[in-house]
């Protein structure tokens, strides 16, 4: 975490919000952990069953999210996928995907901004978060 980011307890709103506009319809997925700072909240949830290939064309074919801008980065044997996207209510988001190879189950984090500045930030500067998941203990 940086910049003022901290955890937060996922509180009825919180849930209702992943319910109602992240979750992706037709993925089983759980919020693992939450964050948020000035810029927003992260939504960082466990997939149950799906792998990437079909997590991605589920994002892709949610009728209620528009994706603006998509892209892939590959780092420490990990394919991160990065969708800059807008919900229908005009939320704006940043879904991160990756599977670790030592994990099991698929990540999904769904970062939501306040404003334009820091989802274009965000998806921007997009190795800042990649590298987070790059901790020293965790290497063989």
């Amino acid at each position: 975490m940086e910049g003022g980011e901290k955890e937060l307890p996922a509180d009825k709103e919180s849930l209702k919000q992943y319910d109602n506009e992240l979750r992706v319809a037709n993925i089983q997925s759980f919020i693992n952990k939450l964050t948020g700072s000035k810029q927003g909240k992260k939504y960082f949830s466990i997939v149950l069953e799906d792998l990437p290939d079909k997590i991605i064309t589920k994002i892709k074919s949610d009728s209620t999210l528009t994706i603006i801008e998509e892209t892939s980065k590959e780092a420490n044997e990990t394919t991160y996928f990065f969708y800059k996207a807008k919900e229908q209510n005009g939320l704006l988001l940043v879904k991160v995907l990756f599977k670790q190879p030592k994990l099991t189950n698929s990540i999904i984090v769904d970062a939501v901004f306040n404003n334009e500045d820091d989802w274009n930030t965000f998806f921007a500067e997009r190795e800042k978060f990649i590298e987070k998941f790059n901790c020293d203990y965790e290497k063989p």
